[in-house]
This record gives C-alpha cells, sequence and structure tokens, in this order.
C-alpha cells in the first residue's frame, strides 16, 4: 500500500490548525497561534498494484510556525490566514530507489519541486470542543492542496484529542484519485506494476500549541 506521507501531511495539517484552534475559547474572534509538529507524527498514504500493496514515506523536520483564526458561530467555525504548507516531492522514499524514482516523475518533482496545502476552514459540527471532554472530537476541515501545478479544494474528516495544555493528537483518512490531479500513477518495472489511480491518506499526527 503506497504511503506518500507528503499528501498526508497536507491533510494532516489542515486537520490540526483546525482542531487546535477549537481548544481555545469558543465567542467570535481572530487569534494568533503557534504550533510544532513532533517527531511522533505519523504520516502515510495507502495504495495498491495489480502485484502488490507498497509504501512511500517521507521524513520531513518542522519549525515552529504561527497562523492566524477567525472564529465564528460561537468558536464552531474558524477561518484561517497564513497556513500555507510547502513539501518538498522528493522527500518520499518508497523503499527501492527505483520506485523513487518512478514517484518523483509521477510527481512532475523536477518541474514542481514542492508540494504546498492551505488550510481555509474548519467546522466543529458537534459543538464540542478540545478540552472540554476525554474523547476524541470529530471535525471537518476545508484546505486547498497543489500537486504538479494543479490546485483543488477538498474537505476531510478528522478527529482530535486534547492530551494536555499543550499537546493534541490528530486522526483522519482521505481517499484521492491521483488522476484528478493530472497524474499518471506509476508503472515500475517497465509498466509490468500497474498501481492503482485511488490512494487513501491516513494521518497520526502529535502537534505542541504554544
Amino acid at each position: 500500500m503506497i504511503r506518500i506521507t507528503l499528501l498526508s501531511r497536507l491533510r494532516l495539517f489542515a486537520a490540526l490548525f483546525a482542531l487546535l484552534i477549537f481548544c481555545a475559547a469558543s465567542n467570535d474572534t481572530s487569534v494568533d497561534r503557534e504550533y510544532t509538529i513532533t517527531d511522533a507524527s505519523k504520516l502515510f498514504l495507502e495504495g495498491t498494484s495489480n502485484v502488490t500493496d507498497f509504501t512511500c514515506n517521507c521524513q520531513e523536520s518542522f519549525s515552529p510556525s504561527s497562523f492566524q483564526v477567525q472564529r465564528q458561530a460561537e468558536g464552531r467555525i474558524a477561518s484561517f490566514r497564513n497556513t500555507k504548507l510547502k513539501l518538498q516531492s522528493k522527500k518520499l522514499d518508497c523503499g527501492q530507489k527505483a520506485m523513487n524514482k518512478d514517484m518523483y516523475s509521477t510527481l512532475k518533482a523536477d518541474e514542481f519541486p514542492y508540494i504546498t496545502i492551505e488550510l481555509l476552514q474548519a467546522k466543529q459540527p458537534t459543538g464540542l470542543r478540545l478540552g472540554e471532554c476525554d474523547d476524541w472530537v470529530p471535525m471537518d476541515v476545508q484546505m486547498a492542496i497543489t500537486i504538479a501545478g494543479v490546485r483543488q479544494v477538498q474537505w476531510i474528516n478528522v478527529k482530535g484529542l486534547q492530551k494536555s495544555r499543550q499537546d493534541f493528537s490528530f486522526q483522519g483518512s482521505k481517499e484521492l484519485l491521483m488522476s484528478s490531479f493530472g497524474l499518471t500513477p506509476p508503472r515500475p518495472l517497465l509498466g509490468l506494476i500497474k498501481v492503482d489511480d485511488a490512494i487513501t491518506i491516513h494521518l497520526d499526527l502529535a502537534v505542541k500549541v504554544f
């Protein structure tokens, strides 16, 4: 199963921004927050081929960053600014040099060295907020993701858990079609291996908020 952490990271950040905001006060207001994604985070994408499942991972460190959020509807809806994230396409490691080369070619990494994501909006339909209960809190997150020069706005379902005043966990998954970004799935071994168009992004994100 393909695990392309670049894409999953994109989704993860959307989830993380949104949930972080709802751990704060519920009044309609504008807030500046700073966060960091810890090394405990797991980001991956799963897919299949006509031969086997396989995994591509991307290890990347992130410095603390800040963003702005405007809360509305008593804190249940949030709009964001300064949330654009750039990820290096060639940070992928599929475990085999040939597979890495095919994946970079698929992502058009030489022409488009970065995948970018921008968090746009988050909705907390249940009305619950992180810190108000000891359970996972569901959320719908809207983000803009750009891969190989193609920009799409999509929603992802995420759940969050506040472990302490500063520490949060976020989990979610999303199915994508590579062709929707104008990408042709890689075909390793001279086309003998055919990778399915559909891939599922999974996230398990550990975040510290300041």
